[in-house]
């Protein structure tokens, strides 16, 4: 018992290494990566819907440039998946076509999809780490997200006085600001303009 104990504490410790966000930026500003767009959803691909995908469904998203913020990089579009947590990956959900987000990332190699589409040399994968705020949503001449500055300490000295008073009080305050897409609590909205000189553009 004491040696499967002993091995389950160094799986533990290998997996939070390999994926410990205790220490992540807090704001997308300090998230900043490799590379920094606006973007558009162009495709959305189901890639599988059998096996391990059959609740889950693979979806690729095509995402055309529609301002990079890297003069030194020239790629037209780039391609992101659904999936969460795999090598702290975020994936990406969009809702429709047509959708904008502002995105920070590296650039991977797409190998992992070629069961699917084939050889994936010429296609620019960005990977967005969960550590972090790698996404901002562009929603008509805003963007909007955790931008410049977070609200983590405000809302969990609420949560934590909540906690004294009522736990069904504390429950359902953080319901609505995590349930709530963007809950002024927890985002910030700057017009794109204001955006784009905060980014040097």
């Amino acid at each position: 018992m004491k040696y499967l104990l002993s091995i389950l504490v160094l799986l533990s410790q290998i997996e939070a290494q390999a994926c410990d966000c205790a220490v992540s930026p807090k704001t997308f500003m300090a998230s900043i990566m490799e590379y920094t767009a606006e973007f558009e959803v162009v495709q959305m691909d189901t890639l599988a819907a059998e096996g391990p995908y059959e609740y889950w469904p693979l979806v690729l998203i095509r995402l055309k440039v529609i301002k990079s913020f890297n003069d030194n990089i020239n790629v037209k579009d780039v391609w992101m998946n659904n999936t969460s947590g795999t090598d702290c990956e975020r994936g990406l959900f969009p809702d429709h076509i047509g959708q904008k987000y502002i995105i920070t990332g590296t650039f991977v190699e797409g190998t992992r999809y070629e069961r699917w589409i084939g050889p994936s040399a010429d296609r620019n994968f960005l990977y967005a780490s969960t550590c972090g705020k790698m996404v901002l949503d562009v929603e008509g001449d805003d963007v909007i997200g955790v931008i410049t500055k977070h609200n983590n300490h405000r809302i969990k000295a609420t949560y934590d006085r909540l906690m004294e008073e009522d736990e069904s009080k504390a429950a359902a305050y953080y319901d609505e600001i995590y349930n709530t897409k963007h809950h002024p609590e927890r985002v910030q909205t700057m017009p794109l303009s204001e955006f784009y000189k905060l980014m040097g553009s």
